[in-house]
């Protein structure tokens, strides 16, 4: 759940406008942190994938377990 808020709150817009040039107002570019920002969503994102395939295989597992006992309904 964790990761998940992460990666919310890593989705926020970034806000950062600086003015330079004697208080001109100048929008620099976000790119750079923005795709930062996205590789570690795209690395949490891994870790959730990951966990839910464990959780599904697992799920499998004990299914085939009941059914190979003969208590499955």
């Amino acid at each position: 759940m964790s990761l998940a808020i992460e990666n919310q709150e890593l989705a926020a817009a970034i806000l950062d406008n600086i003015a330079s040039n004697g208080n001109i107002e100048d929008v620099p570019t976000n790119a750079p942190r923005t795709v930062q920002r996205v590789g570690t969503q795209i690395d949490t994102l891994s870790y959730i994938l990951g966990s839910e395939m464990m959780h599904a295989a697992q799920a499998i597992d004990l299914r085939w377990q009941k059914i190979l006992s003969g208590n499955y309904r």
